[in-house]
């Protein structure tokens, strides 16, 4: 059983080193046989706000509705402290409400319809390749601040082509590509999954090259592993490995992300969905578990700081 506590609104952003994160998350409550007997059918699933080592708080609940994504809202600006978050009538639907609410009072508003982005690996998140805006970032373009607009990345042309690109530091290390085999300075670069290359895009601003890969099946829908160059030993290391909704930003250390859905045993002859849900600090490699049980989580967000 999972125990949820709530927070004294307090309008200040926690004392910790670890950002706040946002998920829309189902508890199950306890398994049928157990105490405080009860089903998981018309258990709903809500806003959560979580930070590692402190209670968590729901922020949002719709009688009878699904929340089924959140998205934090660019901090450092006028829309600081806000989440926008999905509400739709099943964990799976296309057609969803768009709301709006203020973490540190708890107000919300109804901004809107919209269509749901279904878990997509990166394409899930603020883009789908780094720099790219979201598809709400233009429907909503008052609710969706710098974050989702920047520019500035370089994608690299791969599949049919050739190329290269040199580092930014000293000495100059060549990153050359043919179709899809990489190599610095004539080593080659080994993708560290099987799962098929999506993107390659380079960040002038830190000299980052990240890759992205995905996969997918009818069961668990699509997840992604992204990774990051080390020009100097001309290895990919790995930042997020098989996420299914993510939040990241190439600029942050910061990532929270959702595993795929599995079914789990739900009392003496019941199965449910289960997820769990991470954050991680992607340069340090440090990560945190945020939810996992008798929980499903379909989105999770890590609250942004500034750029």
């Amino acid at each position: 059983m999972v125990v949820l506590s709530a927070l004294i609104l307090t309008g200040l952003v926690p004392n910790s080193t670890e950002p706040r994160v946002v998920l829309a998350a189902r508890y199950y409550l306890p398994a049928p046989g157990g105490r405080g007997n009860s089903w998981a059918k018309g258990t709903k699933s809500d806003l959560y706000l979580v930070q590692p080592g402190r209670p968590n708080r729901r922020l949002a609940h719709h009688e009878g509705r699904n929340v089924v994504y959140c998205r934090w809202i660019q901090a450092g600006d006028s829309t600081a402290g806000r989440v926008m978050y999905m509400v739709g009538d099943a964990p799976y639907c296309d057609e969803v409400e768009v709301w709006v609410v203020d973490v540190a009072t708890g107000r919300k508003r109804r901004v809107g319809k919209s269509t749901r982005p279904y878990p997509e690996g990166a394409a899930s998140g603020s883009f789908s390749v780094p720099g790219t805006p979201m598809p709400l970032a233009a429907q909503f373009p008052n609710e969706f601040p710098r974050r989702y607009k920047v520019a500035g990345f370089d994608p690299l042309k791969f599949g049919d082509s050739t190329g290269e690109l040199e580092s930014g530091g000293k000495p100059t290390q060549t990153l050359r590509w043919k179709g899809e085999q990489f190599s610095v300075d004539g080593k080659a670069v080994r993708l560290p999954t099987e799962m098929a290359l999506r993107w390659v895009t380079h960040d002038p601003f830190t000299d980052h090259v990240w890759f992205g890969q995905s996969d997918t099946n009818s069961t668990y829908g699509q997840w992604v592993t992204i990774s990051r160059l080390n020009w100097q030993t001309g290895k990919l290391e790995i930042a997020v490995r098989n996420a299914q909704d993510l939040d990241w930003w190439p600029r942050s250390p910061w990532a929270a992300y959702t595993t795929h859905r599995e079914l789990t045993d739900y009392g003496k002859d019941r199965a449910v969905w289960t997820s769990q849900a991470y954050l991680k600090n992607v340069d340090t490699g440090r990560q945190w578990t945020l939810a996992s049980g008798l929980v499903w989580v379909q989105s999770a967000s890590v609250e942004p700081t500034k750029i």
